[in-house]
């Protein structure tokens, strides 16, 4: 079964999913400007992040009405996608953006405060709102 990415509505008439596509500004140049290792990494994560996985979108804080909206353009010359998520519905997006929104979080409070009386983050540790868990891969 091919992979689509697509606009859903709910009954309620809201949509969600891939919700608009624009073409980018930035043409394709192939990353002709890189050294040949450089470019031959950077067309190769071009591919692995344009391959479509089917996630289910988890709001970790707020289940009821949880929602993530925005844009995924990582690369030169592919349209910029303009996505919604509601919580936990299944979406077909691309692995760039199942990476981007996975790697999202704010840093953790630690409750202390430094010598300014700014609170300290805790190290290395983020707090996390959205999450997508992946179910199928094309």
């Amino acid at each position: 079964m091919e992979l689509r990415m697509e606009k859903i509505t709910t009954s309620n008439g809201v949509e969600h999913g891939l919700i608009e596509q624009f073409s980018n500004s930035v043409p394709d140049h192939g990353y002709k400007n890189l050294n040949e290792k450089n470019k031959k990494e950077m067309l190769a994560k071009k591919e692995k992040d344009l391959k479509l996985v089917r996630v289910r979108y988890v709001n970790l804080k707020n289940q009821d009405t949880g929602k993530w909206e925005g844009a995924w353009y990582d690369h030169p010359g592919v349209p910029i996608h303009k996505f919604r998520f509601i919580h936990d519905n299944v979406y077909v997006v691309p692995y760039g953006l199942y990476k981007k929104i996975n790697s999202m979080g704010a840093p953790l409070r630690s409750g202390l405060i430094d010598q300014n009386g700014k609170q300290l983050n805790v190290d290395g540790k983020m707090d996390r709102t959205h999450q997508l868990l992946i179910e199928d891969v094309a």
